[in-house]
């Protein structure tokens, strides 16, 4: 599979956005005639993905221009993404290279507080 990347960015292999901030992928095309469609994974570890149509984060058909989104994120946290190409038999590509979203906290949904979380544990 050819590599993923965040559409009309200046770093496509990373972006910061704020919580709830829409972002779009886009990839170059795969060209075997029996193409079916795209899945889009995602994991909170680099590396770390679980394969297969109901594990991925989305499913995009087929297009003249090969792509998806908008998507948005509201947890704030990083988040690692690749994408594959599946055929009309279900067979799937190898992923393609990774690409990461560092989503920002916003009043409207923070992170958990650092002084919340070290009073939430206690030595026992």
């Amino acid at each position: 599979m050819q590599g993923i990347s965040f559409a009309q960015e200046p770093d496509p292999d990373l972006r910061t956005l704020n919580s709830g901030e829409p972002f779009s992928f886009a990839w170059q095309p795969n060209t075997e005639p029996d193409l079916a469609g795209y899945r889009i994974y995602i994991s909170g570890t680099s590396g770390q993905y679980t394969y297969g149509a109901a594990n991925a984060y989305t499913t995009v058909g087929l297009s003249a221009d090969p792509g998806s989104g908008p998507h948005t994120i509201t947890m704030a946290g990083t988040y690692f993404f690749v994408v594959t190409a599946y055929d009309t038999e279900g067979f799937e590509s190898d992923p393609s290279n990774e690409v990461t979203a560092i989503i920002l906290p916003t009043a409207n949904n923070p992170s958990a507080p650092k002084e919340l979380k070290k009073k939430t544990m206690r030595k026992l």
